[in-house]
C-alpha cells in the first residue's frame, strides 16, 4: 500500500471576489512524480500562486501525511 504524502480536496480560491477555482484536487503518494495540466494558462498560475502560498483558500481541506493542514 501506497502512503500517502499530499491530499488536496476541494480547495476553492477567491481573488478580489472572483472565483480562480472552484474545485481543485491533487493527491500524491510517496514515490510518484506528477504533471498537472490545466485549460488555460490563468488556472495554472493561480495553481502555482496557492501552492506558492501566495493565495489562501476560502475553502476545502489540505492534508500533509494524513495530518488536517485546514479544515473546511
Amino acid at each position: 500500500m501506497k502512503k500517502e504524502l499530499l491530499n488536496i480536496e476541494n480547495i476553492r480560491i477567491n481573488d478580489g471576489g472572483f472565483p480562480l477555482f472552484k474545485r481543485f484536487y491533487l493527491r500524491i503518494f510517496k514515490g510518484e512524480s506528477h504533471g498537472i495540466v490545466f485549460d488555460n494558462a490563468f488556472e495554472k498560475k493561480a495553481a502555482i500562486r496557492f501552492m506558492q502560498g501566495e493565495l489562501a483558500p476560502t475553502s476545502g481541506s489540505i492534508y500533509f501525511e494524513n495530518k488536517g493542514l485546514m479544515l473546511e
